[in-house]
């Protein structure tokens, strides 16, 4: 799609937005609306430096030349990290909208993680480690991401909490060490999520319990949907758009069985899911 016509269909997004949550009519935007379109357009004028937009076509032109697959997932994760990074700040504040659907993620967890070691993959600035921390008896939080742990310990008081940057895909601890890891809106944003679980898979006790809550992106309402689209132009990392159906699917072609489950309302669907190690 050429500039003009992205820019076109950005523009009918947000105009056909502001008429439905808004209530303006005639093509105006309210004051919101009219500066949000204005980013866009400074954002997708800044696309050819590569800086900006991640599928512009001199990107999506210098990914093809790149031959060797490991290069093409390492430039991935390495993209996910710094946006991560960059939005380190930021993300309790885009996360204070979903705060209702986060407290009842809080409760579904606290009965699975009493008393138990838990790893939580994926933490970003510990809001839910945090909050279910008097629960467990230890709690290992990690990130890819280095900004987003500085922001976590900051007001750490926990003494059963600690934080640090690991890379999921390969965790420094021994096989079979926790009694719960939870990875938390993680495996839709991360390439190759079936490796992640694998890895999760060999540091989970036996009897162990995956907690793994995801935005399921494809049952987006229509404002879900623009909200998505500008997370993108902004570099939001999003490699797998499923169902909540499609979710629990993929959890259970890869060797989990899923024993408990809900969809919570938030910004997007977010489809939590709780699971054991299927017997094979």
């Amino acid at each position: 799609m050429n500039k003009e016509k992205e820019i076109e269909t950005v523009t009918l997004m947000v105009r056909r937005y502001c008429r439905g949550v808004h209530g303006t009519r005639g093509g105006a935007l309210c004051p919101a609306c009219n500066a949000l379109l204005e980013y866009a357009r400074q954002r997708r004028d800044r696309c050819p430096h590569g800086e900006i937009q991640r599928r512009c076509e001199v990107l999506l032109r210098d990914t093809r030349r790149q031959r060797n697959k490991k290069e093409i997932r390492a430039t991935a994760m390495k993209e996910r990290k710094n946006f991560w990074d960059r939005n380190a700040g930021r993300y309790d504040r885009f996360m204070r909208k979903d705060r209702a659907a986060y407290e009842k993620m809080y409760e579904l967890i606290r009965p699975v993680v009493k008393a138990k070691t838990v790893l939580e993959l994926a933490t970003g600035t510990g809001l839910i480690a945090k909050n279910i921390v008097n629960a467990a008896a230890h709690i290992e939080a990690t990130d890819a991401s280095a900004e987003m742990i500085l922001e976590a310990k900051r007001d750490n008081r926990s003494a059963k909490l600690h934080f640090s940057v690991q890379n999921m895909f390969c965790l420094p601890y021994a096989d079979k060490s926790f009694d719960v890891v939870i990875v938390s809106n993680a495996l839709h944003i991360v390439p190759q999520p079936e490796k992640a679980l694998a890895e999760i898979r060999r540091v989970l006790k036996d009897d162990g319990v995956l907690i793994a809550p995801t935005f399921t992106h494809a049952g987006n309402s229509f404002s879900g949907k623009v909200r998505a689209f500008f997370m993108k132009l902004a570099g939001f990392p999003l490699h797998s758009r499923w169902t909540s159906e499609e979710y629990l699917r993929f959890l259970r072609q890869n060797s989990w069985t899923v024993r408990k489950s809900a969809v919570l309302k938030a910004s997007f669907p977010l489809t939590y899911a709780e699971c054991v190690k299927m017997e094979v």
